[in-house]
């Protein structure tokens, strides 16, 4: 009683307002809300109370007004004003549900599947946001329309946590025949890259992938040409992006890689940079990479060879034979490891002691393993002779550049019987590429 009449005595000291005033008011509102559910509580089971025991066959259960086919015609209207309408994604999606639950089934079309997606992502995007206010509320209506049976997946990108839609709304908004936005809007929400689990094993990657690109070359039924430029454009990244990671899956399962980098670079070709927005901006970014790491599988072969003066053979070895220098790829001892072996030509040692210029093997240079692709077709010598360059690419979207170079004498003695190696091979990761 002592808190209470403490309560109260402030409330009535404060006579000018300001915080204190508020902290009155909400004390006093909470009281009386106290009070009238009591008093409502007491009203509702006194009857109940006084009767007694009730039979379980007298209990009937309350429904609310049942939804007529004749009142969907309203609820799609709030859907749509709903549907654009920042921070009221719940209540869009509640519409939404009694959109589908009023409506006859032959009238239902792909629009509340697509007003329901939208919200669901614009939501997911929202809670993955910035800490804030902004957040907690759209955590809370995250557990608000997970009893229509929405529902989100978390992935991890760049160390924090991802949120994303799990595109049920999308998949079937595919299926019934929309316009060209709208299956463009469910496409491109269904292959998002930053929605897609890094913990994949490689199998599974390689499936959803294939998947991601048979829905971008889905045919367009309502006509690809009214989709307004941008829309293209970020098809034409998605693509780009998702066909690079493709070559790079082929060129670890042994198939030919040379048509997806080709098409990789025609998409991102494709690509229409004016009126991009930020995340357009930031998206091609990521393309671009990822396309400039395979883009040495779809350089004609006939091209390098003029150019550079480096030749192919049948059996993979790529010859520098304008400075003397082979260079050989071959099958580590490990599965699925590649070796890179710097060879000194026939026909390049010393005069020998009678005076005659023997003809010696190929001596090794230098050697560097991998589990990596090997891009071959990379490679670039120096006017001089002198340094070699070859690209390399560890992982999908990651690519170094090995640099081969006369070894200057530094380092630590080779073991008893051993050849010194004549070369060393550097490793440039794209950070340190960059700064030179």
């Amino acid at each position: 009683m002592g808190r209470n009449g403490g309560a109260w005595g402030s409330c009535g000291a404060g006579t000018g307002g300001g915080p204190r005033a508020g902290r009155c008011t909400a004390y006093v509102a909470t009281a009386l809300g106290a009070l009238l559910a009591a008093l409502v509580l007491a009203l509702t089971t006194a009857p109940a109370l006084a009767a007694g025991p009730v039979r379980a066959e007298a209990l009937r259960r309350a429904s609310l007004p049942s939804l007529q086919s004749a009142d969907a015609g309203a609820l799609l209207a709030v859907l749509r004003f709903l549907r654009d309408t920042p921070g009221q994604e719940a209540l869009g999606i509640a519409y939404a549900a009694a959109y589908l639950r009023a409506a006859d089934a032959q009238r239902i079309d792909a629009e509340p599947f697509d007003a329901l997606g939208t919200m669901a992502e614009r939501l997911a995007l929202r809670a993955s946001g910035a800490a804030g206010t902004a957040t907690a509320a759209a955590a809370a209506q995250i557990d608000v329309v997970g009893a229509y049976g929405v529902r989100f997946v978390t992935t991890e990108r760049e160390g924090h946590p991802q949120l994303c839609y799990d595109g049920e709304a999308f998949k079937r908004v595919l299926t019934l025949r929309p316009g060209p936005e709208a299956q463009a809007r469910a496409v491109l929400a269904l292959t998002r890259p930053d929605c897609v689990d890094p913990l994949l094993t490689p199998a599974a990657r390689v499936a959803l992938d294939a998947w991601r690109a048979d829905l971008l070359d889905l045919p367009w039924p309502r006509g690809y040409d009214a989709l307004p430029a941008l829309v293209k454009n970020r098809l034409h990244l998605r693509r780009a992006g998702l066909w690079a990671a493709r070559a790079h899956q082929f060129s670890r399962l042994n198939r030919p890689v040379p048509a997806a980098a080709e098409r990789a670079l025609a998409e991102l070709a494709s690509v229409n940079k004016a009126g991009f927005t930020d995340l357009d901006h930031a998206e091609y970014a990521e393309a671009a990479i990822r396309v400039g790491a395979v883009r040495w599988a779809a350089v004609p072969q006939l091209r390098l060879q003029t150019t550079s003066a480096v030749a192919t053979t049948p059996t993979g070895m790529i010859d520098a034979s304008a400075h003397g220098l082979r260079l050989v790829v071959r099958a580590g001892a490990e599965a699925g490891q590649s070796c890179v072996q710097l060879l000194a030509a026939e026909g390049r040692s010393a005069p020998s002691s009678h005076g005659s210029n023997d003809i010696a093997a190929p001596r090794l240079l230098a050697e560097r393993c991998t589990f990596g692709t090997i891009w071959p077709r990379s490679l670039a010598v120096r006017p001089a002779g002198d340094a070699l360059v070859l690209a390399v690419q560890p992982r999908d979207g990651w690519s170094e550049l090995w640099v081969f170079r006369p070894d200057s004498g530094a380092g630590a003695r080779p073991p008893a019987g051993a050849q010194a190696p004549a070369w060393r091979i550097d490793v440039l990761p794209p950070a340190a590429v960059a700064l030179r």
